[in-house]
């Protein structure tokens, strides 16, 4: 099933590369760029949350961890997700 992904993730990009200019290429990879530093970025902050909430000395560690409590987004902001 990976492997199929894969190769249509490479015939969309090859199919890609033939139909944009190669200045306007750069714009799609920036974004592709951009993205993939906010979900790493997103990531970090949200394991560096979790870790904070499940440390017994921390005033706010309830033992749960961040998991369900991050996924509603009101709670998320909350906790400053």
């Amino acid at each position: 099933m990976l492997d199929d992904i894969k190769k249509t993730l490479w015939a969309t990009a090859d199919k890609l590369r033939v139909n944009v200019d190669a200045a306007e290429y750069k714009y799609l990879v920036l974004g592709l760029i951009f993205v993939k530093y906010i979900s790493d970025t997103f990531t970090a902050r949200r394991a560096e949350i979790n870790a904070r909430l499940t440390n017994p000395a921390d005033g706010r560690a309830d033992g749960k961890g961040c998991g369900a409590r991050c996924a509603d987004s009101a709670e998320a902001g909350r906790i400053g997700v």
